[in-house]
């Protein structure tokens, strides 16, 4: 038990910045429970179905006409209702979850996109948000978004894959290569 309260107080030392310490608290104890119990529940909840997207209008600023929408995805938990990602992302991140999380978010947004097509909506753009974690292994992700362009029916004119400036910065060639690859199927970055 000992060990255990001061691995709980090194590691949120660690995320607070390193060069200082912690001392063990029954509330850090909760909240390491409460993580590990959302992870093991958000492990569960991509294969059950209780993960689902909403689209958010994007609108061009000088006359507001919509040009596309991006898939944000939202968690219907069996006991605490809807949760948005800012509740349930840090689990997937730390519990080794975030690229299945990904990729069922690309597979629903493309499926959804080629069913508005299918029922004589053609949609704008949509896009769909990268983590750090799937652009890690950029071949990896080059074959995923293909193999679900292809499974969907989805054009590929139509997908936009958003990643974070903090991701831009660590590109290696080997990352601008598949983007290029990407770009000149017609996905949009």
């Amino acid at each position: 038990t000992l060990l255990s309260h001061a691995d709980i107080a090194l590691y949120r030392a660690k995320a607070e910045g390193r060069q200082t310490y912690r001392f063990f608290s029954d509330a850090m104890n909760e909240e390491v429970r409460s993580r590990v119990r959302l992870t093991d529940e958000l492990r569960l909840a991509i294969p059950n179905g209780q993960l689902f997207l909403v689209y958010q209008p994007q609108l061009r600023a000088n006359d507001g006409r919509i040009v596309g929408v991006e898939a944000l995805v939202r968690w219907r938990h069996p006991r605490r209702g809807i949760l948005v990602p800012g509740v349930f992302l840090p689990a997937a991140e730390s519990g080794g979850l975030i690229k299945a999380l990904g990729q069922w978010a690309l597979h629903e947004a493309c499926r959804q996109g080629r069913q508005w097509i299918d029922a004589g909506i053609t949609p704008c753009t949509i896009s769909v948000n990268l983590s750090t974690a799937e652009f890690r292994a950029p071949l990896e992700l080059e074959r995923l978004v293909f193999s679900v362009l292809a499974e969907t029916g989805l054009p590929p004119h139509l997908l936009e894959l958003e990643i974070t400036e903090t991701t831009l910065i660590g590109l290696s060639s080997k990352h601008e290569e598949v983007i290029k690859r990407l770009r000149s199927a017609g996905v949009k970055f």
